[in-house]
């Protein structure tokens, strides 16, 4: 019995690990089935397998960990969640832009209530929509990406909106959508 829950214990890592790949903003899969120039069926079948995989990790989470584990195990995935952003996470990410915006202090508090709550939206998105297909989640992110950015932006003088929409174009340079154009909405 130990030798099963360790076994799926490192499934579930290895798998926790690579849902990045395939789940994140459907952006990754893209670019992951793009460098291999996977087939749309390969595509299909390697998205059927991952929300298989979700929904069998889900019902062993529930059935063999306790409440106590459950929520210790939901916490790592917000913490690793918040690390995947990427430059030190959220708070690291509001910090590079106050430098490179000048923001003052009360553009910096909104800013971290908008990012906040745009987290805790998309969250509450993923957790309702857990099986929503690459392109629900694709096209949920990318509306959600720009009603953000319409918030930050809101916040902004109109020099810092220059700056800020300067800066997106480098940071975000060559993003393509699925048909290969360049989006600028994309990130």
């Amino acid at each position: 019995m130990k030798r099963l829950i360790a076994s799926a214990l490192a499934l579930f890592v290895v798998v926790a690990l690579s849902v990045p790949l395939f789940a994140q903003h459907g952006t990754n899969m893209d670019r992951m089935a793009e460098e291999l120039g996977l087939t749309q069926t390969q595509k299909e079948e390697i998205t059927a397998l991952r929300e298989a995989h979700k929904a069998q990790m889900k019902a062993w989470r529930e059935a063999n960990l306790t409440p106590e584990q459950q929520e210790k195990m939901s916490r790592m995935m917000a913490d690793r969640r918040e690390g995947r952003q990427g430059h030190g996470g959220r708070e690291a990410h509001v910090d590079r832009m106050s430098a490179a915006l000048d923001l003052t202090d009360d553009q910096v508090t909104k800013m971290k209530e908008i990012r906040s709550s745009a987290r805790a939206t998309a969250d509450a998105w993923f957790e309702e929509n857990g099986n929503a297909s690459s392109d629900d989640r694709h096209a949920f992110m990318k509306a959600h990406r720009t009603s953000t950015r319409q918030a930050v932006r809101s916040v902004l003088s109109e020099s810092q909106q220059e700056k800020f929409d300067t800066m997106r174009g480098r940071e975000h340079h060559g993003h393509q959508d699925k048909e290969g154009h360049h989006d600028k909405d994309n990130d």
